[in-house]
């Protein structure tokens, strides 16, 4: 499913719903409402533990660096992909298992559970998620977007979740706001 509200910070909103996504909440929520709660044949099995995920940070600025931070402390496996890569012992400091340099973005995404792009929107960034890096990722995997909406390639991201390429989205952000 997708789901999208600005009440928490880029941090907890990532954690708030890693945790949502991967306890099935809503599928859970939605039996409940009809009256036919069997979590496990319902939503398709046991809720993924946290701890045996594997989060994907894309790219290591500020919010990427406390994103990593915070999923170490949590006990979750942490991967980054990001232009300029940092030492492996930087990279245990901060609390990440592996660094890939953005040429290895598709090898990264096929070990996550959770992908959060945390790149501003440039001309390099613009469609960075499009139809080959969803067919990179696990069909259980989650696209958690607080980047900018153009860094998913609108088209590719609906196909995604509308074809099953992937298990859900949650995003932050949209390609175009509402105006006012």
């Amino acid at each position: 499913g997708i789901f999208e509200y600005r009440l928490y910070g880029e941090y907890d909103w990532v954690f708030m719903m890693m945790m949502i996504l991967s306890r099935k909440v809503f599928a859970i929520e939605e039996a409940f409402r009809k009256q036919t709660l069997r979590p496990r044949m319902e939503t398709g099995g046991a809720p993924l533990d946290m701890t045996e995920s594997t989060l994907g940070v894309v790219g290591l600025g500020r919010i990427g660096a406390q994103i990593a931070k915070i999923a170490s402390a949590h006990g979750v496996r942490c991967v980054v992909t990001m232009r300029t890569p940092i030492s492996d012992q930087e990279a245990a400091k901060r609390g990440i298992d592996r660094v890939y340099p953005m040429d290895g973005l598709h090898e990264m995404l096929t070990e996550c559970d959770f992908v959060v792009p945390a790149v501003p929107a440039n001309d390099e960034t613009t469609g960075l998620f499009g139809k080959a890096e969803y067919k990179s990722m696990k069909d259980s995997a989650y696209m958690i977007n607080i980047s900018r909406g153009e860094v998913l390639d609108e088209d590719s991201t609906y196909t995604a979740l509308k074809e099953n390429v992937i298990a859900g989205a949650a995003l932050d952000v949209w390609w175009a706001e509402d105006e006012a």
